[in-house]
């Protein structure tokens, strides 16, 4: 079995900056990308907040946030995934109404500007069993 060497995950909210934190402190490299730098910001900035508040709850020490947060990196440069082992599409199935109405991660896919590797593996995780926005097809 081969080693995964790079996670991607496509959205910064909520479920997409807790994915890739968990992929993190699993010990695997994790690209998490989005539309704006100020999802991809926000995602980074949840990421070190859960991450702080385990150090306060002595679940982590400084030293294992450090690393957990070395191997996540946060880009608006959807290509930063292009050769990545997974990519993961974390997207809402409810979106709200005053969401822009964006493409998102919807298409994905094309915004890698050339295809995923022969051996990638692409999945897409929603917030319901039920979605009203279909993921990439």
């Amino acid at each position: 079995m081969s080693q995964i060497r790079k996670i991607g995950v496509i959205g910064g909210g909520n479920m997409g900056s807790g994915i890739a934190q968990k992929i993190a402190q699993e010990g695997i490299p994790v690209v998490m990308v989005d539309l704006k730098d100020e999802f991809v910001q926000r995602g980074l900035g949840t990421i070190r907040r859960l991450l702080q508040e385990g150090v306060e709850r002595k679940i982590f020490k400084p030293e294992q946030v450090e690393q957990i947060l070395s191997r996540v990196t946060g880009t608006t440069d959807f290509k930063a995934v292009a050769d990545a082992d997974i990519v993961i599409e974390a997207r809402s199935a409810h979106p709200r109404p005053s969401w822009p109405r964006t493409p998102r991660a919807s298409s994905f896919g094309s915004s890698l500007k050339r295809p995923l590797g022969r051996t990638a593996l692409s999945v897409c995780i929603t917030s319901t069993t039920r979605p009203r926005t279909g993921c990439s097809r």
